[in-house]
């Protein structure tokens, strides 16, 4: 799934931004990460979708090695996951605190030009606000605030990431904004919706139930 975006420069500007614009999803696997090792672009979003049992915590690469459990300092994931976008290139090591003597630890390395992630969680980011009823049988009810007039993108994704549909896309006023969409065609699962603005991204997940 990768969402075109055309700038002012179109081209090469606009086929290298679309590298920013892929979201990630590492799921748990009994004591393991799914993937646990991935490569993605700076700017790119990882959705750390891996249950109440587990974590992610950020560690050096000597403390991976040893299979140790001291933070070097970086992101923290609470039990449950969450959501980071990688803003500049570099390997990111990561453990599940509780679980890290089973092996449970992973990789995430980052193409692009010098190391730092930016922690999100939906709480933090304006834009994507709710979306209801959930679980759901056929309408998605979607709600966002738009801070300035923007063009927006809302792309509908499957468990594994990959974009099913683009639900939207199109130039908003400033405001708030509820935007409803028949999904009965969907199968049951889960599934996601990423929202896209010039500065704000986020995720929330729903239950297709029949």
């Amino acid at each position: 799934m990768k969402t075109k975006i055309i700038l002012s420069v179109a081209g090469l500007i606009a086929l290298t931004f679309q590298a920013f614009t892929t979201t990630h999803i590492i799921s748990a696997n009994g004591f393991s990460y799914s993937p646990s090792s991935i490569s993605i672009h700076q700017g790119d979003t990882v959705l750390f979708n891996i249950g109440s049992s587990h974590n992610a915590l950020e560690i050096s690469k000597d403390t991976w090695d040893a299979n140790g459990t001291a933070s070097n300092g970086g992101f923290n994931l609470g039990f449950g996951g969450g959501q980071l976008i990688f803003n500049t290139p570099g390997t990111f090591y990561f453990i599940c605190t509780p679980h890290a003597s089973f092996g449970m630890k992973g990789a995430i390395t980052v193409s692009g030009s010098s190391a730092t992630a930016n922690v999100l969680s939906e709480t933090d980011i304006p834009g994507l606000e709710t979306l209801y009823p959930n679980p759901l049988s056929d309408n998605l009810t979607i709600g966002f605030s738009v801070t300035e007039p923007s063009n927006i993108t809302i792309d509908l994704l499957d468990i594994t990431g990959m974009r099913v549909k683009q639900l939207t896309n199109k130039r908003y006023t400033a405001g708030r904004h509820v935007e409803n969409f028949d999904l009965a065609y969907l199968k049951p699962g889960k599934y996601f919706v990423l929202y896209n603005s010039r500065y704000k991204r986020n995720v929330l997940s729903f239950i297709k139930t029949n």
